[in-house]
């Protein structure tokens, strides 16, 4: 996520690239506006925004910028549906993207709620896994306001929005999981401790809940 070694890469990869090719980056956040500076035709540059694992997870984020033509947005969100992914069409180029910035201000508020001393992170995890994410599986968050009534949320809306976490640092607890190399699963240490072998327990018994519920909902 440099993106001065990407543009490096994309000014050269120019040189050899016919003007119709498209190019699509994975960048999990960079400005695709930014990025597309190092194309000799932006106008063919588009985010191609898979997540992790990539090999299960349903949802693709198609990003434009500026100059992306809808012809090339379209190529692309129809390679997406014939490698039977979800795509998503994002129309402006935002930091984060769409789903970046649902994920940051959930974290902000779970970190915030864990620093406060209101839930444990083992409570907190819990929270998403056998309630919210449970149910996001199914309905969207639009989806679920329609089914509890906009009545209701817009009730809930007047006291409850004020009182929510709009801090703009980084959480206090991720700077110093952050500060002590404490990254997850890659340096065997997060919120969590992963020993021995545990974080590759912990990998496949993630790929394997993941896939068992993309089996169910979506397998045909």
């Amino acid at each position: 996520e440099d993106i001065d070694v990407k543009l490096a890469f994309y000014q050269e990869l120019s040189k050899h690239i016919q003007d119709t090719t498209i190019v699509a980056t994975n960048t999990s956040g960079l400005s695709i506006n930014a990025l597309s500076a190092g194309i000799s035709h932006p106008e063919r540059f588009i985010g191609f925004h898979w997540f992790n694992p990539p090999t299960i997870i349903p949802l693709i984020e198609i990003i434009k910028g500026d100059q992306t033509t809808d012809t090339i947005a379209q190529t692309i969100y129809d390679v997406a549906l014939s490698l039977d992914k979800k795509p998503v069409m994002v129309n402006k180029d935002v930091l984060g993207f769409a789903a970046n910035r649902v994920q940051l201000a959930v974290v902000r508020e779970v970190l915030d709620l864990v620093d406060r001393g209101i839930v444990s992170k083992e409570g907190a995890d819990d929270l998403m896994k056998y309630g919210l994410g449970f149910r996001w599986a199914c309905l969207g968050p639009l989806e679920t306001l329609d089914f509890g009534g906009l009545d209701t949320f817009y009730h809930i809306s007047e006291y409850l929005i004020p009182d929510l976490c709009d801090s703009h640092d980084v959480p206090k607890i991720l700077a110093e999981n952050y500060e002590k190399g404490r990254y997850g699963i890659k340096t065997k240490a997060g919120f969590y401790d992963y020993p021995d072998d545990l974080d590759q327990k912990k990998t496949q018994e993630r790929d394997q809940k993941l896939a068992a519920l993309y089996n169910a909902l979506y397998k045909k």
